[in-house]
């Protein structure tokens, strides 16, 4: 038995639950398969040197859990919580340290203040706009 977080309300319920005991949302047709999905952000397309290359690396293993491009939603498995550095375009963007969580979604969003460096902030939110 594990928990997960009730999509309506947030609140942690047991996944064997078939409703959520806080709010009374239906669970049985939410997905537990441990996928995470992370809305990157678009590349600036005035920066025609700009990377736009993005890496999601798992920070234990030095598994690459997943590669592709910005702008693009990034999807993969996990089993349990997992700390991860994900890097977006190119070397003069800083890193990103997270925890993710299995069945959790994200956005990646660009910090707009003056930097040398860009900088990154993630969230989780409850949909991605594909979904």
């Amino acid at each position: 038995m594990a928990l997960i977080n009730c999509p309506e309300c947030g609140k942690e319920v047991s996944d064997m639950s078939k409703v959520c005991v806080n709010c009374g949302y239906p669970l049985q047709n939410i997905k537990n398969d441990g996928r995470v999905k992370i809305k990157l952000p678009q590349g600036d397309p005035s920066l025609w040197l700009q990377s736009k290359k993005c890496i999601i690396e798992d920070l234990t293993t030095k598994e690459i859990l997943w590669e592709g491009r910005m702008g693009q939603i990034a999807e993969f498995y996990i089993n349990k919580e997992k700390e991860v550095k994900i890097m977006i375009g190119t070397s003069f963007s800083n890193p990103l340290y997270c925890k993710l969580r299995p069945n959790q979604k994200y956005v990646i969003t660009q910090d707009m203040r003056i930097h040398w460096n860009a900088t990154y902030n993630i969230s989780e939110i409850d949909i991605i706009d594909s979904d």
